[in-house]
């Protein structure tokens, strides 16, 4: 029985260790994507203007999943209230620019045509500050996965 207790504990080590890497893989890729939708929103709205004051929204909350998710992929950041609420505002905020972005190209002239879908506002561009934020949410939730699963034996009632 101690020999089977020395494997499980050596075994669960390594599991931390890769669920922490991979924590850390999901805020590195939610970081690169949110780099991306920074820049891309930055330079998109800047050049129609910001007409709509919502615009700056966009860019801002973009740069904050940045610096947020960044810093996790960096370092063993834990799970913090700013960061819970900046991670929840972009999700939100990429489903209701989704809604304004159809919203656009449905009152353009002519609605649905082809000339609208391709050259009014790209209606998916809002969702990559979405999977951003959820990318980065699935990267703490695995990171902070409880660091022992030992299984208990159903006929003994005790752990293995």
């Amino acid at each position: 029985m101690e020999v089977i207790d020395r494997i499980a504990m050596r075994s669960s080590a390594p599991r931390h260790a890769s669920a922490e890497r991979a924590g850390q893989t999901l805020n590195s890729a939610a970081a690169i994507l949110a780099a991306g939708v920074l820049t891309d929103s930055a330079a998109e709205h800047y050049r129609a203007g910001f007409h709509n004051r919502a615009m700056f929204i966009g860019p801002i909350v973009a740069a904050a999943v940045l610096a947020t998710t960044a810093e996790s992929a960096l370092t063993r950041c834990r799970r913090s209230p700013i960061r819970t609420a900046v991670l929840g505002a972009a999700t939100l905020t990429g489903l209701v620019g989704f809604g304004f972005h159809l919203a656009n190209i449905s009152r353009r002239t002519g609605g649905w045509n082809s000339s609208n879908v391709f050259f009014g506002a790209p209606i998916a561009a809002p969702l990559g500050v979405t999977t951003a934020g959820l990318l980065a949410i699935a990267g703490d939730r695995l990171s902070l996965r409880p660091t022992t699963s030992r299984a208990v034996n159903p006929k003994s009632k005790t752990r293995t």
